[in-house]
């Protein structure tokens, strides 16, 4: 026989539940968001692969996140072309409207 939890141990488990269940739909929400997923890349030749997500692309170097958290930074023009359409499109689609194009000008020199 089960024993009977008192009204206010039940209301007690249900929050717990509810809490529990909340914590799993945010840690779900949160590995999504986080960023790109994990996809196979490989070089020109089709010889070397990497299975790694995207953090950036800036001139001709690319920056991959493995899965151990190391990060290796790749010639652009050493990846295979649909990498390279992968970048380009990827790259696009995290330009800042707000990246600084000039950098500010030092507060005028204070007049004597």
């Amino acid at each position: 026989m089960r024993p009977k939890l008192q009204p206010m141990c039940r209301s007690v488990v249900r929050r717990m539940a509810v809490a529990i269940v909340a914590l799993g739909f945010v840690a779900v929400w949160l590995a999504t968001a986080s960023g790109q997923e994990m996809r196979t890349w490989s070089d020109k030749s089709g010889k070397f692969k990497i299975k790694a997500k995207f953090v950036e692309s800036s001139g001709d170097k690319v920056v991959l996140e493995k899965e151990d958290g190391t990060q290796v930074t790749v010639p652009l023009d050493k990846l295979s072309e649909a990498d390279q359409k992968a970048v380009a499109e990827m790259g696009a689609a995290e330009e800042n409207p707000f990246q600084t194009v000039k950098p500010a000008k030092k507060a005028a020199k204070k007049k004597k």
